[in-house]
């Protein structure tokens, strides 16, 4: 039998990004080891691609339980594709299989593909598959692959919610004169690595301030003569 793969729970990946994981499928045998000979796949848009003109995606391959079983091709979107596994994806009996259609969020042209929505379904192939003991042949059954999202992995910066302006007193340590927000997209997580501080108004080093700390909420960042801060973690999707 052939499923999509319950454990497969990825629905957003990252524009531009290559070995992705376009579909996930459960493949389990009965009574005899069973050799799947074909695959047949067809990547199919769900929301348009961006760029527009991306008419076919790079380096589309099967997977069979992590690793390359055939090599990538490129595949033209709504074309069935053909790949010959040979004894690449033999399951035992009463055992099961994961195998994936992986390939390059890059276009024919070498361009990113940004956004959008993509599938990669199993399409059925007649006399596709051969139990091993009886050798008899069989049909490899058709599935519907999962639909993931194309996105930009992008950050989102701001002033925290509730942090307003207001007036200090002179000669005060540890004042919080900025409060900010940063926000991962769905796509992935980020690593911040700098955080540049810019201060505005008739202030001055020195005179008016001293000893400009950053605080991600965990530690404490010396100060630094060019309100360049070194930082070194990661905000999560």
């Amino acid at each position: 039998t052939v499923t999509q793969n319950p454990n497969f729970v990825t629905t957003s990946v990252v524009g531009g990004s290559t070995s992705q994981v376009f579909a996930s499928y459960k493949f389990t045998a009965y009574g005899e080891d069973v050799k799947v000979m074909t695959l047949k796949s067809t990547i199919a848009t769900t929301s348009a691609l961006t760029p527009t003109t991306t008419t076919a995606l790079n380096n589309v391959a099967v997977y069979v339980n992590g690793g390359a079983v055939v090599s990538g091709v490129q595949a033209t979107i709504g074309t069935e594709l053909t790949f010959t596994l040979g004894s690449n994806l033999i399951i035992p009996a009463g055992t099961s299989a994961i195998v994936e259609i992986r390939g390059d969020l890059v276009n024919s042209s070498g361009a990113n593909v940004t956004a959008g929505s993509i599938t990669a379904n199993l399409n059925a192939v007649t006399n596709g598959a051969q139990g091993m003991s009886s050798y008899n042949i069989s049909n490899v059954p058709a599935a519907t692959g999962q639909t993931v999202s194309i996105n930009n992995g992008n950050v989102g910066f701001g002033v925290t919610s509730g942090f307003n302006a207001s007036n200090i007193s002179s000669n005060q340590s540890h004042v919080l004169i900025g409060s900010y927000s940063l926000q991962a997209g769905s796509a992935e997580s980020i690593n911040v690595t700098n955080i540049a501080v810019n201060l505005a108004g008739t202030a001055t080093a020195g005179t008016h301030y001293t000893n400009l700390t950053v605080t991600d909420g965990q530690q404490t960042i010396v100060p630094s003569a060019t309100n360049n801060f070194s930082v070194n973690y990661t905000v999560a999707a």
